[in-house]
């Protein structure tokens, strides 16, 4: 299933993902699978609801993740993906989705879904679906401005701090000194004309000042810690009884601090709080922090996490220009002018 599309395209040659498969179509593939799956998800009449929940097309990967209710039994979530290099990718996601499930399952306040099974070669995996509202949807209701805001927020802390005192497995591939040893490469890219003369006069301030806030904040940092490493408000799931993380990244046990910076701008972002002081609209605001530390169990300053969510777009914008991301020109246009706008504030 998908060699030749997986073969053009390791010839450089552009395609068009006109025909991905419906649910229907996947049916087959999930039923040869090695692992087995709930009969209900197997026998089209045994199905309540199968929802499209997301799409992706473009010139590197095209993706589908259907949501599937059964009549009877756990909700499961389908992921489908044809794109450059599909076998790896989806293995890598495969390890991270059960590393996360065995890492969290003992925890109250936490967890991650468990995996039904896989195909990898298919680029194909099945879990069971997450409980609650989506973060991104859970910001956006009156209730969430109105009262809950904090409670909520709170609640994130506990289980992120649940979350990076559990036992991590994967090997160690990210780490907040990344910048010290990256530092050349930061120059070399912040000097390329296409970025503008602000950014190219920049360049020391974030190789120096950056830099060395960040080896102050990592040496606060747990050392044996798991953490997410993308964590947005696509990738976390409130309920009632807990919170509940998806789409973890390979990072260091280092950089839990990446964690705490990341989500609190995106929650920010999406649905600013009153604002306590004057500041610039990036910066997480202090009845945010306060809520947080109360679950996570430390004190969150302001200049970390800003700092923190700053050097969280310089390391995509790296990636960007290094190849390891593939975007197109509108896109990396967007991200350039985001990351200048950041380096100006700070």
């Amino acid at each position: 299933m998908g060699r030749p599309l997986t073969l053009l395209i390791s010839l450089g040659i552009r395609v068009n993902f006109l025909d991905p498969p419906s649910w229907l179509d996947l049916l087959a593939t999930i039923e040869s699978m090695p692992e087995p799956v709930p009969a209900a998800v197997l026998d089209p009449n045994g199905i309540s609801q199968v929802e499209l929940v997301h799409r992706r097309d473009d010139a590197a990967q095209s993706i589908r993740v259907w949501r599937v209710v059964p009549k009877r039994g756990l909700p499961i979530v389908a992921k489908w993906r044809r794109g450059h290099d599909v076998a790896r990718s989806c293995g890598q996601e495969y390890e991270r989705l059960v590393e996360g499930h065995h890492a969290l399952r003992a925890h109250d306040h936490c967890g991650a879904p468990g995996v039904v099974t896989h195909a990898v070669g298919d680029g194909l995996i099945v879990m069971y679906a997450a409980d609650g509202f989506r973060l991104r949807g859970l910001v956006k209701k009156p209730d969430f401005r109105d009262g809950n805001r904090m409670q909520t927020i709170e609640r994130i802390g506990r289980a992120l701090a649940e979350l990076h005192n559990s036992a991590p497995t994967l090997p160690q591939k990210f780490d907040p000194r990344f910048l010290r040893s990256q530092s050349p490469q930061i120059v070399r890219y912040l000097g390329n004309p296409e970025l503008g003369q602000h950014f190219r006069d920049m360049s020391a301030h974030i190789t120096t000042t950056v830099i060395d806030h960040a080896d102050r904040i990592s040496g606060r940092t747990i050392s044996t810690v798991k953490v997410h490493g993308d964590l947005g408000l696509n990738n976390l799931f409130v309920s009632p009884a807990r919170v509940t993380f998806i789409d973890f990244e390979h990072v260091s046990r280092r950089a839990a601090a990446f964690d705490v910076a990341n989500i609190l701008v995106r929650i920010e972002n999406a649905a600013p709080a009153p604002r306590e002081a004057v500041g610039d609209d990036q910066i997480v605001s202090r009845s945010d922090m306060v809520a947080f530390a109360r679950g996570y169990g430390t004190e969150i300053f302001e200049s970390p996490v800003w700092t923190l969510h700053m050097m969280l777009a310089v390391r995509r914008l790296l990636n960007n220009l290094c190849g390891d991301e593939i975007i197109n020109e509108g896109e990396r246009a967007t991200r350039l002018a985001h990351v200048e706008r950041m380096v100006a504030a700070f």
